[in-house]
């Protein structure tokens, strides 16, 4: 019997007892005569509110049926029922099966209880005959028929539910497409007005007003949206999660046959929900963790500070911009921020940043070709996250630093959605061993043929892919002493991959972009060494091996990754994770004559 019950100093009296038992739909069907025995064996328990009546996990040999009060079913510390009906029966399950209590059973008011210990049946006159034993069973049976009724009416909802969620679903994706469309037009009109500003500094008071105006206007649209997803998280959060873990309890509790199957029909349904919720739980997580941020802009340039307003103005971010070194000094000493867009000829401050706030995040910001800017990063104190724009190009320069406040005030570097319309649909396939790569590459190839990329540009991808599998297979695997265990095998030796060295390649188009990655377990690659490689290649001096440096191809697969693509991205948790995502204009018009580049982001 449960410690936390007060038992009372007087128990009911026979008469009593007996009228209450005769009143429960339980002892409906039972043998007066048994019934009349029955009652020398019940035992009268009062509790007090917040006291247990069972504990999950513990031993019960007791019925438990409730004469007033209310009671909470509890499991695994959430609670999913309660009951307040007089001759509600709990603990017959654990009698039944001889097993432990499966749920906590808490008084929610003072309650009162009449306690029968099962094997006590046993010991009443006539207990072991066929019409005891039959008659005790058909009372269970009915107790847990009628359960078994709740659960059914509890599926019915949660079926019912499940058609509401993706009717509001598909409401969802209109409205997004929807908020798309306004996005982009507003974003046009944007980019108009600030030309107009360039043009003429004396209108740029006028101007400038006009665009805080078409901000706040943006924001206004922005905050249905806001709503929306805040609504979406809390869905996901306090109902879809807690119903998940429901519907799997009810599982366990329901015999094979017609009532589990629809049971699992639902689970099937809300996991199908919650992975469509997650991204856009994900995307609401992170505009709120760009809303507390401080960035500051190291920007000499008058046109590209008016860029990044217009890339971070919408974001919530708190946006301070320095024109010079000096300035920038001042403002590092007086406020620490949480990330930093420093040029080359302002690299020295990030170094003050830093120890005004060591948690910075410093991201070098460049226009210039890669081999210009080499040598001052590998000099300096330590290795900023690097990424790239093009000072003729403000849509690209805009989505990159967006992209990236996004992915470092997050804390989430990984992931080729990010640089993609939200909403695509991501190919994922797993790789094992070096003999799959055409099969894998042949498959990504025909799949975006399919959707009408131009064969040239999915020439340059599939080089691409073959350079990120070879990588992934040969020269990121390494033992547990950092060492690498494939580097030296020749690349038409087959090698099979343990389940630990497992990569996986994706790939997705938006119809903007095409994306292709690779990312493997092991974060073998570094910063510095990528850095090493390409001052190497892109200094036409030969790649003989260098202590810390991957063996092989000398950095030549990277450099040829680079050179391919529109763009390349390095994500590096090191000894954990290495994901390198290569991006692909799908309308060449938009290469133009830009040249290689790449973003570096290490942890």
């Amino acid at each position: 019997m449960n410690q936390a019950a007060k038992k009372k100093e007087s128990s009911l009296d026979r008469q009593s007892v007996l009228s209450a038992l005769v009143s429960f739909d339980f002892f409906k069907h039972f043998p007066q005569r048994l019934l009349e025995q029955v009652v020398d064996h019940v035992e009268y328990f009062s509790y007090p509110q917040g006291a247990s009546v069972l504990i999950q996990g513990q031993i019960n040999h007791d019925l438990y049926f409730l004469l007033s009060g209310k009671v909470g079913v509890y499991v695994d510390g959430g609670v999913v029922a309660t009951l307040d009906k007089k001759g509600s029966l709990v603990g017959e399950m654990s009698v039944i099966s001889r097993q432990a209590v499966a749920a906590t059973i808490k008084a929610e008011t003072p309650a009162e209880m009449l306690v029968i210990n099962a094997n006590k049946f046993t010991s009443l006159e006539g207990a072991n005959s066929d019409s005891f034993q039959h008659a005790l069973y058909r009372v269970y049976a009915h107790d847990l028929t009628e359960k078994l009724r709740v659960t059914n009416q509890k599926a019915k909802y949660f079926e019912d539910l499940t058609n509401k969620l993706t009717k509001a679903q598909e409401e969802l994706k209109e409205i997004n497409r929807d908020l798309e469309l306004k996005v982009r037009e507003r974003t046009s009109d944007l980019q108009k007005r600030t030309e107009d500003l360039v043009k003429s500094y004396a209108k740029l008071e006028q101007q400038n007003a006009e665009l805080v105006a078409s901000h706040k206007k943006l924001e206004e649209l922005y905050s249905t949206r806001t709503l929306t997803f805040k609504k979406l998280e809390d869905l996901y959060k306090n109902f879809l999660v807690p119903l998940q873990m429901t519907l799997l309890h009810l599982e366990e509790q329901t015999h094979d046959g017609p009532q589990k199957n629809m049971v699992r029909s639902a689970i099937g349904e809300v996991n199908d929900v919650l992975g469509l919720l997650e991204p856009v739980t994900s995307l609401y997580s992170t505009e709120q963790a760009m809303k507390s941020k401080r960035v500051l802009l190291a920007e000499p340039n008058k046109k590209q500070q008016i860029t990044a307003k217009m890339a971070l103005g919408g974001t919530g971010v708190e946006l301070e911009i320095v024109s010079d070194l000096e300035e920038g000094k001042k403002l590092v000493a007086e406020h620490p921020f949480d990330i930093a867009f420093i040029p080359a000829e302002m690299l020295e401050l990030a170094d003050l940043a830093q120890r005004s706030n060591p948690e910075c995040h410093f991201v070098f910001m460049t226009s210039a070709y890669i081999p210009e800017y080499l040598p001052q990063l590998k000099a300096h104190s330590f290795l900023p996250h690097i990424i790239s724009r093009d000072e003729n190009d403000r849509t690209f320069t805009i989505k990159n630093i967006v992209t990236s406040v996004a992915k470092l005030a997050s804390g989430d570097i990984f992931g080729l959605a990010k640089y993609l319309a939200w909403g695509v649909d991501i190919k994922s396939a797993k790789v094992t061993r070096s003999d799959e790569r055409p099969h894998l590459i042949e498959q990504m190839d025909q799949y975006f043929a399919g959707l009408g990329i131009r064969g040239t540009i999915r020439e340059r991808m599939r080089a691409v892919s073959e350079e990120l599998l070879m990588n992934a297979i040969y020269d990121a695997p390494v033992d547990k002493n950092r060492k690498s265990l494939y580097n030296h095998v020749p690349r038409t030796e087959l090698v099979v991959l343990d389940s630990q060295h497992h990569s996986r390649l994706e790939y997705a188009t938006d119809g903007m972009l095409m994306a292709v990655s690779v990312s493997d377990p092991n974060g073998a690659l570094s910063g510095l060494t990528i850095l090493n490689y390409l001052e190497k290649c892109y200094g036409g001096a030969e790649t003989g091996h260098e202590e810390g440096m991957v063996k092989g191809g000398g950095g030549r697969g990277i450099h040829q990754i680079i050179e391919n693509a529109d763009l390349v991205v390095f994500n590096i948790r090191p000894n954990v994770r290495t994901e390198v995502i290569a991006l692909f204009n799908v309308d060449p018009k938009a290469q133009g004559d830009k040249h290689p580049s790449f973003h570096l982001f290490q942890e």
